[in-house]
């Protein structure tokens, strides 16, 4: 068996770890509960599964003011369609949306703005 080197004084990355599975009778979702800045743990204890319908969750990672804020838009567009249409909305739908918002405000990429998300 091949030997592991590793440098325990080196720093360790602490990104988001979120996930999606699919099974037959629906789909499972999961995140770490960590907000962190830079090698700083800022919160331990953060919700990054977020509900944006009734059927519908999204998994945030990236900056954790623009998910949240982009999740809000999301939210209420998504009960806005709703209640025009008197019906769920599709995940197809909802990705869409959040597809064009972040598509529609690509210039502040530029300054900083990081989102990313997982519909399901």
């Amino acid at each position: 068996m091949d030997r592991i080197d590793c440098d325990l004084g080196q720093a360790v990355s602490l990104g988001t770890t979120i996930m999606a599975a699919s099974f037959e009778g629906g789909v499972v979702l999961g995140a770490d509960s960590r907000t962190s800045t830079g090698n700083y743990i800022a919160n331990r204890v953060t919700d990054k599964l977020t509900p944006l319908a009734e059927n519908i969750y999204v998994c945030r990672s990236g900056s954790a003011a623009d998910t949240q804020n982009l999740s809000s838009y999301v939210q209420y567009f998504l009960a806005q369609h709703r209640l025009e249409l008197d019906q769920d909305v599709g995940v197809k739908t909802a990705a869409q949306l959040a597809k064009n918002m972040v598509y529609q405000n690509k210039v502040l990429s530029e300054l900083g703005y990081r989102c990313y998300v997982c519909l399901c």
